[in-house]
């Protein structure tokens, strides 16, 4: 354990004489004495040379010291640490099959040592169509592609990066076999696409299609997308305007790249009202995305 009369001591040495330190720290010049003796005392061994004109160490007192100072750093560093713990943040991420959390969590693995304060715990979710009713119930935040109309005042959404966006369609379709098709490919093909108004870059792909290419047929699934629009997709022969994160999502569909280049963006929603822990939060995760 640390002891007070080390910090004494190093006040000692610091003023070359137990007058001066005496008179710094206002104490009498016999209380500093009688200190440094018992601290002697207590190590045995000889620490200071004493003098007319002051104190120097002797070897025993050079030795300690350094000691000291090396105790002091391991000390402060000690209580860093118990006091991170004690003031740890514990956040808990949402995760499902459509909206997973892994572009997240390899960027936080690589940064996270930095920031201890914070811990991040996974759970997973079910309820795909109701996943941002959930936030700051079942959890905090959820990392996914985010485009919705209208919903820009309830949530707060910071940009990760960007999802390309594909075609999905039955393994046995006829243009299963390629590996990258343009819209005008289509040529008679059904495709489903998110209802309008849900969705500027997907009322955007929507509308090029019907002001270029006629012959493709639009059935429009629900606002948000969930197990069913692929297990509905992979029951037909309809194509499916997919995102490039859900190329493994259904067994039966093969995810084609599509030449036009469409993009969605992703990254972390929560809460506007979210806790104080998360707004913390996502102003370190603000500030590290804004250095690279």
């Amino acid at each position: 354990m640390y002891l007070p009369v080390l910090d004494l001591f190093l006040k000692v040495v610091e003023c070359g004489s137990f007058s001066k330190a005496a008179k710094e720290l206002y104490l009498t010049h016999t209380a500093i004495i009688k200190q440094m003796n018992s601290l002697e005392e207590l190590l045995k061994v000889q620490l200071f040379i004493r003098s007319p004109q002051g104190i120097k160490l002797t070897k025993a007192g050079e030795v300690l010291k350094q000691k000291i100072e090396e105790l002091k750093v391991i000390t402060n560093h000690m209580v860093q640490e118990v006091q991170q713990v004690d003031n740890q943040k514990e956040l808990i991420v949402g995760t499902s099959t459509l909206y997973p959390c892994k572009s997240f969590m390899d960027l936080w693995d690589q940064i996270q040592k930095d920031y201890p304060s914070f811990q991040l715990k996974i759970q997973s979710f079910q309820d795909d169509q109701h996943r941002l009713d959930l936030l700051d119930k079942d959890y905090d935040f959820i990392v996914g592609p985010y485009n919705l109309i209208n919903q820009q005042k309830q949530y707060h959404f910071v940009p990760l990066g960007k999802y390309r966006f594909c075609l999905m369609v039955h393994k046995n379709h006829p243009l299963a076999s390629f590996d990258q098709l343009s819209l005008s490919d289509l040529n008679q093909q059904t495709i489903r696409i998110m209802k309008e108004g849900n969705s500027p870059i997907n009322d955007q792909i929507r509308c090029d299609i019907l002001n270029h290419y006629s012959s493709i047929t639009i059935k429009d699934i629900s606002p948000a997308y969930n197990t069913e629009t692929f297990n509905k997709c992979a029951l037909s022969q309809d194509f499916l305007l997919s995102l490039e994160c859900w190329t493994n999502i259904h067994p039966s569909l093969k995810a084609i790249s599509l030449k036009e280049d469409y993009f969605l963006p992703y990254g972390i929603v929560c809460k506007k009202n979210s806790s104080q822990k998360m707004k913390e939060f996502l102003s370190t995760i603000e500030k590290i995305l804004s250095k690279e």
